[in-house]
């Protein structure tokens, strides 16, 4: 696919659209799934977290891999509708250096399950608050 098509497949407005993102791709790996890898970057001077979805999943231009970078374009949109002090910010989506598409995030500090204990520690009606306001 053309970064064309993958934006437009994407369905990112323009003012999320980071087009070529330079980073390097090999810094740490932060997470993995089946779908992508998570590595901790350094993008306009901020630490990030970097979504890239694996190559191989967006080579072929076959009815599946459009779908697929539909789905991930569903991903970036609630992303980007998402804001709360709880939830990491979206920075945007582009193509990374390996071609793949890749979602832009803003780094979250220390580790989802401290962050999950943490949370667990407040009280309930803190708890609510939160629900409320997501």
């Amino acid at each position: 696919f053309s970064e064309i098509e993958i934006k437009r497949l994407l369905g990112v407005e323009d003012d999320v659209w980071l087009g070529e993102i330079r980073f390097n791709l090999y810094e740490e790996e932060i997470g993995r799934g089946s779908d992508a890898t998570v590595h901790r970057a350094e993008f306009r001077g901020e630490n990030v977290a970097v979504k890239v979805l694996h190559p191989i999943l967006v080579r072929q231009s076959n009815c599946g891999s459009r779908e697929f970078l539909r789905r991930f374009g569903s991903e970036c949109g609630l992303l980007r509708r998402l804001t709360h002090p709880r939830i990491v910010r979206f920075i945007g989506a582009g193509i990374a250096p390996n071609a793949s598409p890749c979602l832009v995030t803003e780094l979250m500090c220390g580790s989802l399950a401290r962050s999950i204990d943490a949370f667990q520690e407040e009280s309930f009606a803190q708890s609510l608050v939160y629900i409320k306001d997501a």
